[in-house]
């Protein structure tokens, strides 16, 4: 079981590391069938991020398996205090797998953790989209 564990937390780490280093964070078309406000349906949107934003990732372990519980998105640029933030986990066909979004707070540091109601499996995970919106 040990062992079982060690793997599942060592392909967590090589799949973090690889796959989701670094993210641009800017403002992008998501398609006017998503569900959620974010986004538009090509309009070209500037961005309060010009450098863009890092993407880490919790996981957990349950049921035999490891999953994503939660994104951190950082090195959020103040500019975009206020706004809302959402980010997508998808699958490799980019099916979302994963969405959760919240208010990028006032007086918060830069780094916004985002806890995932579903918990797709780390392997299950091929991509990521992080939008910021506001007013």
């Amino acid at each position: 079981m040990k062992k079982k564990v060690v793997r599942a937390l060592a392909i967590s780490a090589m799949v973090a590391a690889v796959t989701f280093s670094a993210i641009a964070g800017y403002a992008s078309t998501m398609g006017g069938s998503a569900p959620n406000p974010l986004g538009s349906d090509g309009a070209s949107l500037s961005s309060c991020d010009g450098d863009g934003v890092t993407v880490a990732y919790d996981t957990t372990f349950t049921d035999g398996a490891v999953a994503v519980s939660a994104v951190t998105v950082g090195g959020i640029s103040d500019t975009c205090d206020g706004q809302q933030i959402g980010v997508w986990v998808t699958d490799k066909g980019g099916s979302s797998i994963g969405y959760a979004e919240s208010p990028i707070p006032a007086a918060a540091a830069t780094d916004v953790k985002l806890q995932l109601p579903e918990t797709p499996s780390v392997e299950s995970v091929s991509g990521v989209h992080v939008v910021i919106a506001g007013p």
